[in-house]
């Protein structure tokens, strides 16, 4: 352990009205039980990033790792690894109990631009559970990695196309949904393909975004806005919502017995969970293009908007407070991680990690960086 750390941070707090310097810290703070969580892409399959980690305010930076490429999408982190692929080809292992060391380092030929996923399938004689890393490059190879820093990798399928996300990850096998537009099936165990949607050929102007499920449905976004809803288990269209006015610009995302996603006239659409019904309220307005889907935690959706924070009342689509303005740019997706909305920002030439109280919507703190937060915050036990 380092006597001092590798950047010593600046902090504003709100109950502090000027920023002060973060003294150097002496040791490492580790909790008993050592630092670990599970911070998936977008919070899980329903991909509405909302983790249930308590956070207080930062006070400094544990440890940094330089990686070889740029970090295209949200690293995901599984017990005390954090994964990150890289536009150079790296997917890489941190241990984020010992300081970011390398549990190992895969190099493939092509950008791995999409999210990773870490699951268990069964795997080998006696269909043991194991888990894996299940990632695609660029060049339309999908793989699973063995989350060991020696046992390497596990099978490879060629889609021919680049994954849009990060897989659904089940027992006996993984859904993934390719560029060309094809959900397909893949075998655990060896990466064979077991099912299809289409059955034949491809969806028109292909799959654009993450994919997102729920008790068994599947939400699809192809590639000019319309969303494809999907039975898991025959993968069989049940319906899809095609709207030139609700034309979809952003992944779904489920919550609260609704799938709702981002449309090109500047609205968040509701559709009921499991079909193509509209929901009581049909849409959300947030008066500016929509890039990613908010967050949406006890009946607030929290919505970026420009350099503001717009948290809307699900019930009613109102402001359920008064719109918070971050001084700033938002570089990132916001999260929410126990009672905090965390997002990038950047202001005045300062990069920053900002922190919004979910309970009365105020800034609580800010958090100096060398360089704009560009992916979602992962965040574990204790850790950002």
């Amino acid at each position: 352990v380092p006597d001092t750390p590798p950047d010593t941070p600046t902090v504003t707090t709100t109950s502090v009205v000027t920023t002060t310097t973060l003294p150097p810290i002496p040791e490492r703070v580790v909790p008993g039980e050592g630092l670990f969580g599970q911070s998936p892409f977008a919070g899980g399959e329903h991909r509405n990033p909302v983790y249930d980690f308590e956070l207080g305010e930062p006070n400094g930076v544990y440890w940094r790792q330089p990686v070889t490429g740029f970090v295209a999408n949200d690293p995901v982190l599984q017990g005390k690894a954090l994964y990150v692929g890289t536009t150079q080809g790296f997917l890489s292992a941190y241990d984020v109990d010992n300081l970011g060391s390398v549990i190992f380092e895969d190099r493939q030929n092509d950008a791995i631009s999409a999210a990773v996923e870490v699951g268990q399938v069964s795997f080998g004689q006696g269909g043991q559970s194991q888990t894996f890393v299940f990632y695609g490059d660029d060049s339309g190879v999908f793989r699973a990695r063995n989350v060991s820093d020696s046992a390497g990798q596990a099978w490879a399928t060629d889609l021919g196309s680049p994954v849009t996300g990060p897989a659904l990850v089940r027992a006996e096998y993984v859904v993934v949904a390719s560029e060309d537009g094809v959900l397909h099936k893949l075998g655990g165990a060896g990466g064979e393909e077991i099912a299809r949607y289409p059955a034949e050929g491809t969806v028109e102007s292909g799959f654009a975004e993450p994919i997102a499920a729920s008790d068994g449905i599947i939400y699809a976004v192809t590639g000019d806005g319309v969303i494809k809803v999907i039975d898991e288990e025959t993968m069989s269209e049940i319906c899809e919502v095609a709207s030139a006015v609700a034309a979809a610009v952003t992944n779904a995302m489920v919550a609260e017995d609704a799938w709702f996603f981002g449309g090109a006239t500047t609205a968040l659409f509701s559709y009921r969970g499991g079909g193509c019904a509209s929901s009581d309220i049909p849409a959300y307005q947030i008066d500016v293009p929509i890039s990613d889907t908010p967050p949406i935690a006890d009946g607030v959706i929290w919505a970026p908007a420009d350099g503001l924070i717009l948290p809307l009342g699900l019930a009613d689509g109102q402001n359920a407070f008064t719109s918070v303005n971050l001084e700033g740019t938002i570089t990132s997706p916001p999260i929410i991680a126990g009672d905090y909305l965390l997002v990038g920002v950047s202001r005045s030439g300062q990069n920053e990690l900002v922190a919004v109280s979910t309970s009365n919507a105020e800034v609580a703190w800010r958090f100096e960086l060398p360089q704009p937060v560009r992916t979602r915050p992962v965040v574990g036990d204790g850790l950002i």
